[in-house]
């Protein structure tokens, strides 16, 4: 890919208003990563990612709960499916405002095809993120003998950058809703600090276009 140079953008909001922010995880641990991805609104920008494997669960809601202190308010959509259930009660207890995401075939489906769409209409902005770049152009599609669609990562590849970026777009309705207005409450200074600056390429959205333009349920 011809990576675009980045541009580093700030963000200011001198009438108070501020941003509001959602949270997509994906839960890996030994092969697969985990992912936390940040996503503002109503930019659209990725503003953070955070992605380990191979550390326990405990240290990894540590680092969850870390990034989460920075984007208050923010939404947190994690899969429950295996061990996030498990998780996602964890998180509650901690105070987190977490929604568990139940992933079945259809709403996968439904996910992904939601990603793509924002991506085709030039919507959504990502940082120059070489596994999540490299994941988007991988992601694969598969037309089931039953005709529905399967859309997964190759084998031996990965998907949880995808996956996790998939679900912060999920939540962008909830951090509009639910915690929007509080985070446009609060006092602008307050939110210039919370909001650090991230490093996006102008036309980033066109790396994720291309790579998931082959969609015939979206684009057909």
């Amino acid at each position: 890919i011809d990576v675009a140079l980045t541009a580093i953008l700030e963000t200011a909001h001198d009438d108070g208003s501020g941003p509001a922010y959602s949270i997509g995880v994906d839960w890996g641990r030994h092969n697969d990563f985990t992912v936390a991805t940040v996503l503002e609104y109503p930019s659209m920008r990725v503003v953070a990612i955070d992605r380990s494997n191979r550390i326990e669960y405990a240290f990894q809601l540590e680092r969850l709960a870390a990034l989460a202190r920075r984007f208050p308010e923010a939404p947190i959509i994690a899969e429950a499916n295996a061990m996030g259930e498990p998780l996602i009660e964890q998180m509650r207890r901690q105070g987190l405002p977490v929604r568990a995401f139940h992933t079945t075939a259809a709403n996968k489906a439904e996910l992904i095809e939601s990603l793509a769409l924002a991506f085709e209409q030039d919507a959504i902005r990502i940082p120059a993120h070489q596994e999540l770049i490299s994941e988007l152009l991988a992601f694969d599609m598969q037309r089931r003998t039953s005709g529905a669609l399967r859309y997964s990562a190759p084998p031996g590849r990965h998907d949880d950058c995808v996956i996790s970026l998939a679900l912060a777009n999920y939540g962008v309705k909830f951090s509009d809703v639910e915690y929007g207005a509080a985070r446009r409450a609060r006092p602008a200074q307050a939110i210039r600090e919370a909001s650090p600056p991230s490093t996006v390429p102008p036309d980033g959205a066109r790396y994720g276009a291309a790579a998931l333009r082959r969609r015939p349920s979206v684009y057909s």
